[in-house]
């Protein structure tokens, strides 16, 4: 599925700092400079900026109302994983309502361009505590350019599983599930790159 009128006005974003949202109009609060701010450190890929802006608790808020609390070992190989990848982020503050701050994010890597979604793009909330860190999450939206990312991993995995006499522990879980982390990334990288030469990655 392509959803060309959303993506084509979602490109035109750039890096936002705090001074560019506050040209923007956005209000220069503490919040918008706490989310800015793990926002830059995401763009470093920097697991460990990162965590100088969130809280002990903080949590992921589920659309079920669930709360999933965040993993610092899985943020930090997560980080690593996206370096192999080439990982490059921009976001732009969209707005802020008292301690919530709503950013839009836009994700390119070899990830997302060899297996055809082209890019990711999520919109997010955040919420700011009185201590001034990040207290949680909520994802608003997230999609692909191309296809879904449920979509097109599965042919990518499917494909894969299909190879005479496979071979890779650092990447495949012995249930045949794929491994996301900075040891798995190289190999990751490396079949992708031979599966987007075959007629199933371009039908």
């Amino acid at each position: 599925m392509k959803l060309i009128g959303v993506i084509s006005f979602l490109i035109l974003f750039t890096e936002c700092t705090p001074e560019k949202a506050e040209q923007s109009g956005i209000v220069h609060t503490a919040a918008v400079n706490a989310v800015a701010e793990f926002c830059k450190a995401r763009v470093e890929l920097s697991a460990e900026k990162m965590e100088k802006y969130i809280a002990d608790d903080f949590y992921t808020l589920n659309e079920d109302g669930s709360v999933r609390l965040y993993d610092r070992e899985t943020g930090k190989t997560m980080c690593e994983w996206e370096k192999v990848m080439n990982s490059r982020w921009t976001y732009e503050i969209l707005g802020v309502n008292d301690s919530i701050v709503t950013v839009l994010l836009k994700e390119k890597n070899d990830y997302f361009t060899l297996l055809g979604m082209g890019g990711g793009v999520q919109v997010s909330e955040y919420t700011v505590g009185s201590n001034g860190k990040l207290k949680y999450w909520k994802s608003k939206l997230f999609i692909t350019e191309n296809s879904t990312q449920g979509e097109a991993l599965s042919k990518f995995r499917n494909w894969l599983l299909s190879r005479p006499a496979l071979n890779e522990p650092t990447l495949i879980r012995s249930d045949g599930s794929i491994i996301f982390n900075g040891e798995a990334a190289p190999r990751m990288l490396y079949w992708m790159k031979e599966y987007r030469k075959t007629s199933d990655a371009n039908p």
